[in-house]
């Protein structure tokens, strides 16, 4: 991993002092701890102001006091407590940050909030207000606050700490840092084949307040705002979408064989329409149709399904949104990938992939936090490489659905950031935020962050485009592409990319019965692309479920294409004769077949010359008449199987009995001569009876 920068200008003692300075500076108070932790008292912080507050600014901290104990808590004091020593390194923030509800601090005694009293199970709310010359600070950086509710006595119920970036005016600003945003709006595949669905879940996720709804609206807060950012999007988020505006099939929360009619066809219209709007003239990154498991598949050698990913990404994006997406950008899962996933990306156009700093890490730690660029060689040229900061990655996606998780994570989210300009305060660098796949930013802190990105004075939002173009420092060297073995484990496994080959050589030899190619293949395609999603690797059994299910929707398909078996046993009359064969096809559209009939006893049976192909229209049935050529009498089994016009096996054997009546050249004659016999005795008494009848009239007339 990137080894972090560390402390500057200090030395160690120094640094061990102010470590010392948060839990033993005068005034400092531990509340007594409960018993049971889950029923403590706590503060949340809803919001914090101004964000970049200055000497002649008066901070005003919100939120409330949760009482989940027992008893009734009353005559109770806020008061904001402040580490007046300000932090100088990510590292030390990180402690201070992770250091619990131990109080720190000198508190901020000329102004206060009172809380009359909060109930069993209740809230109490408050509202501080402290002007910012009374922090007694006087110099740029990050200070430790926090929030702490006392009792009458001056024991402490709870305390929330958090970090506030100040500086005394302008002038003071280290020059600010260029940072560029990816907003990912992506989500794990719902659609299986057309129009079915495994779930409706995307129904809630587009409508208001959703998952997704809020990474719209942050991309929408973005724009108005002037804060460039890059829309990461899973072009099967768009599909899904428009598949369902038309309507859609949802498997039944009851029965998996059930389908129900879908319900979320106004949400997704309403959802489409807003991202058209929010990405229209903005910089749009592709990502692989279904966010496929891009170093999975080129280490199972199934490179060619990156490039159809890629492609079908790239097509779905514009049809969709109306908008061409970049040609040269990539972003792989988790911002890691192995060589062969790099190589098998440059192979498509890649130029600049979004990675993250550990997948690059540097050769020697610096005491600063370097530009977020280099350089990769693949077999197809280099590759720029812009290196999303981990840190900031785990930052954004740390809210948790607790009250005041928010405000806290956005206020973390721009002490770092401060901290980051202040290590070298006369250079400009450069970061890149890229929240995780599934970031869920909790109610507006999407909005909240962007928005505060454009306004603090010592961040300059910048595109990627921008960040790319410059080239990696001398001093910031890195060492080659890594990929962990923990990373590799991640992936799709090989059992479930062994049945995505198994699939894969099922719809190749499936599709050669046709031409044209029915449309239909198209969603057998995407369907495959699902399969391989990224996704499946935190919900395997998913992901499986969605590869099963696709593999016997081909398989049903595919026996609609047969050879009738005839429960009667076929009949050979004679030496030279032919049996009929009857060829369905059950499907929408004319198929193409041959035949393979074998004999299980050539001697006694051979099977005369076949047609060389054989079509049969959509929904009928064909009758084929098999020549064949007996030997001698008995019943014999045919060995029957439809294949392909290539010649490759389509469906497994199907076995016949026939029954030959076949007579030899003595039996021939034998019967010839019986036959001669009879008929020579026959015309023997005939005549007889006929001369006898003639002397019988002659002598009556005599």
């Amino acid at each position: 991993m990137t080894s972090r920068p560390g402390p500057t200008g200090l030395t160690r003692w120094p640094l061990l002092l102010l470590v010392v300075a948060l839990v033993a500076l005068p005034g400092l108070v531990i509340g007594p701890a409960p018993a049971d932790a889950a029923r403590a008292p706590f503060v949340a912080i809803d919001s914090v102001t101004p964000k970049a507050p200055t000497a002649k600014s008066k901070l005003r901290f919100t939120g409330a006091l949760h009482n989940p104990s027992n008893s009734v808590l009353s005559d109770l004091t806020v008061r904001l407590r402040i580490l007046q020593t300000p932090l100088t390194s990510r590292g030390l923030l990180q402690d201070v940050g992770a250091s619990g509800t131990e109080t720190m601090g000198s508190p901020i005694y000329t102004r206060t909030d009172e809380i009359d009293k909060v109930a069993r199970g209740g809230v109490g709310g408050y509202d501080l207000k402290v002007p910012a010359a009374d922090l007694g600070l006087t110099s740029f950086g990050v200070y430790a606050v926090a929030v702490e509710v006392v009792q009458a006595d001056g024991t402490s119920v709870a305390l929330q700490r958090t970090f506030l970036v100040y500086s005394p005016d302008k002038k003071s600003v280290p020059s600010p840092t260029k940072i560029g945003w990816v907003l990912p709006v992506v989500d794990r595949p719902h659609q299986e084949i057309g129009n079915t669905f495994s779930d409706d879940t995307l129904a809630s996720s587009f409508a208001g307040g959703g998952r997704i709804n809020r990474l719209v609206a942050t991309g929408q807060t973005a724009n108005a705002e002037d804060v460039p950012v890059t829309w990461a999007v899973d072009p099967a988020v768009l599909d899904a979408a428009s598949t369902m505006t038309k309507g859609y099939r949802v498997r039944s929360a009851e029965s998996k064989d059930k389908l129900v009619e879908g319900a979320g066809g106004e949400q997704a219209g309403e959802f489409l329409s807003d991202i058209q709007v929010a990405t229209e003239g903005r910089s749009v990154l592709a990502l692989p149709y279904a966010d496929v498991d891009t170093v999975a598949l080129a280490r199972a050698g199934l490179s060619s399904d990156v490039t159809s990913a890629l492609s079908q990404g790239k097509e779905v994006t514009t049809d969709i949104l109306g908008t061409t997406p970049s040609e040269d950008l990539a972003w792989p899962t988790s911002g890691k990938v192995d060589q062969r996933g790099l190589d098998a990306l440059a192979a498509t156009g890649t130029r600049t992939a979004i990675l993250d700093d550990d997948a690059l890490p540097l050769t020697e730690q610096l005491s600063y936090t370097p530009d977020p660029l280099g350089t990769v060689r693949t077999s197809s040229g280099n590759v720029k490489a812009l290196l999303a900061d981990s840190q900031l990655t785990d930052i954004v996606g740390s809210a948790r659905n607790r009250p005041g998780s928010a405000a806290l994570t956005e206020q973390r989210f721009l002490a770092e950031t401060a901290l980051i300009t202040a290590e070298l305060p006369s250079v400009s660098r450069g970061l890149v935020v890229a929240p995780s796949r599934d970031w869920n930013p909790r109610g507006e802190l999407g909005s909240d962050l962007v928005k505060a990105t454009g306004s603090v004075p010592w961040l300059e939002p910048t595109s990627l485009d921008d960040l790319s173009a410059g080239k990696p420092a001398d001093d910031q060297a890195r060492g080659g592409l890594t990929y962990g073995k923990n990373w590799k484990r991640q992936e799709l496994g090989r059992s479930h990319l062994k049945k995505v080959r198994t699939l894969h050589r099922s719809l190749d030899v499936f599709s050669s019965l046709f031409n044209p190619l029915p449309s239909e293949f198209e969603d057998y395609n995407l369907a495959v692309l699902r399969a391989e999603s990224s996704a499946w690797r935190s919900n395997r059994h998913r992901g499986r479920e969605l590869l099963d299910s696709v593999a016997a929707r081909v398989a049903h398909q595919r026996g609609q294409v047969r050879i009738l078996k005839n429960d009667r046993q076929l009949s050979l009359a004679s030496a030279e004769s032919s049996v009929p064969l009857t060829i369905e096809n059950n499907l929408d559209h004319p198929v193409t077949v041959r035949l393979s009939i074998r004999s299980a006893n050539e001697r006694r049976m051979k099977v005369g010359k076949l047609p060389k192909s054989t079509t049969i229209g959509p929904r009928q049935k064909t009758t084929v008449k098999v020549p064949m050529n007996a030997a001698s009498s008995g019943v014999i089994e045919l060995r029957t199987q439809l294949l392909t016009p290539d010649r490759e096996p389509y469906d497994t054997p199907v076995t016949f009995n026939v029954r030959a009546t076949v007579y030899g050249s003595v039996a021939l004659i034998i019967t010839g001569s019986a036959l001669v016999v009879l008929f020579a005795g026959s015309g023997y008494r005939v005549v007889r009876r006929v001369m006898r009848a003639r002397r019988q009239r002659g002598e009556a007339a005599g």
